[in-house]
């Protein structure tokens, strides 16, 4: 159950990585210097509410399945933004993605340490964190790579930062509620 739900951790970082990384790029290329600094910083500060948001509502409502509802929420926006280039509507995705990339991170790494006995919870965060940094190393190269090969008015480069998530919330609800 351990390595599973680690596994599934580095799919939810997939996402908020390669989300760091590259939407200020895309949304600077698209909309310009200005708009990009509007909608990054509204992306940033829902993170900081949905983090906090996502564990009380994980400590109230069962962990797994708020992260994976989380998770779900998640990927499902960032596909959602592979569709658009409108800015109206972009500032209503960014600050949702920015909530969703972190609301179910509290609940599922509360998750991880919860599979193991007390004794073993620093070797458990540990190996979360290790495991989880296969996807914070390969998903900005991924991601700038789909940029390269399809160009940045293509939906391919946010389809890739949404398949970690989205590939993670499905291992969750199939194996782990």
């Amino acid at each position: 159950r351990l390595l599973l739900a680690v596994s599934v951790r580095l799919g939810g970082m997939w996402g908020i990585i390669g989300i760091s990384a590259w939407y200020y790029y895309i949304a600077d290329k698209v909309f310009g210097s200005f708009e990009a600094q509007l909608l990054y910083l509204s992306l940033a500060l829902a993170a900081v509410a949905g983090q906090v948001l996502g564990g009380l509502v994980s400590d109230k409502h069962g962990r797994g399945g708020v992260a994976a509802l989380g998770m779900l929420a998640f990927g499902a926006l960032l596909a959602l933004a592979s569709a658009t280039r409108d800015l109206s509507v972009s500032l209503i995705l960014a600050p949702s993605i920015g909530f969703t990339a972190f609301f179910w991170k509290s609940g599922l790494d509360t998750y991880i340490l919860e599979t193991v006995q007390p004794n073993q919870r620093g070797s458990a965060a540990g190996l979360m964190n290790t495991i989880s940094q296969g996807g914070s190393l390969v998903a900005p190269s991924a991601v700038g790579y789909t940029i390269d090969i399809t160009g940045l008015q293509s939906p391919i480069p946010f389809l890739t930062l949404a398949a970690g998530p989205l590939i993670a919330s499905l291992i969750m609800l199939l194996t782990m509620l």
